[in-house]
């Protein structure tokens, strides 16, 4: 964990949750980065899911670095279920 941990902070990481199992759905189309990532760690700790996200409980978009020239742009266009996966799509 130490260097997920270390990528946030060094890299100023913004990553917008596109799909998640349901344990995490408050935190589907909102933004991780550094201030957040405790929260969402515990979050998921306490709901039985990997932090990392190894199997696949989320999937993220990165849409911020200090190595990009500009925050990418998106808007959710709609969120979706699958069973107990959920998902925004953006454009």
């Amino acid at each position: 964990m130490g260097l997920f941990y270390r990528e946030f902070e060094d890299l100023r990481i913004e990553a917008l949750v596109t799909g998640c199992v349901g344990a995490l759905r408050g935190w589907l189309g909102r933004v991780l980065c550094r201030e957040e990532l405790d929260v969402f760690v515990e979050k998921a700790r306490r709901a039985g899911v990997d932090p990392l996200g190894e199997n696949g409980e989320y999937h993220t978009l990165v849409v911020n670095t200090k190595l990009h020239s500009r925050r990418l742009s998106y808007k959710i266009a709609e969120t979706a279920r699958y069973g107990d996966y959920y998902i925004v799509r953006v454009v």
